[in-house]
């Protein structure tokens, strides 16, 4: 007969998620953008997928893929990557930028690491 798996009481580990400035500054252009050029329902509509996007870090974020070359794991809201770093130590994600996938992403997150 097979052995079947415990199963572990406890509670997944939580991450304290916080934002960067940087983050903050980028989504705030990317809100103007899209309320100046798109529907003013769609602005909110980002705003709240992305709010909970990033909520939901709290709970195994280390499940995202890393960019290649980069400490940064990243996760899809509608057309942007938004980039992130797990501080191990801390139990705390800290998310550091939102692009456009569109964007040259590769020289935007080497500049990004060197500083």
């Amino acid at each position: 007969m097979k052995k079947r798996a415990s199963i572990n009481n406890e509670l997944p580990r939580r991450y304290e998620v916080v934002t960067a400035g940087s983050f903050r500054a980028e989504f705030d252009r990317i809100l103007d953008y899209i309320s100046t050029n798109w529907w003013e329902t769609s602005t909110e509509n980002f705003r709240t997928a992305v709010w909970r996007k990033i909520h939901g870090l709290d709970l195994f974020p280390n499940g995202y893929r890393k960019w290649p070359g980069t400490n940064f794991r990243y996760c899809l809201v509608w057309d942007y990557l938004i980039f992130f770093q797990v501080d191990e130590a801390r139990d705390r994600v800290i998310v550091v930028k939102i692009y456009h996938a569109a964007r040259d992403l590769e020289s935007l997150l080497n500049d990004k690491e060197e500083k």
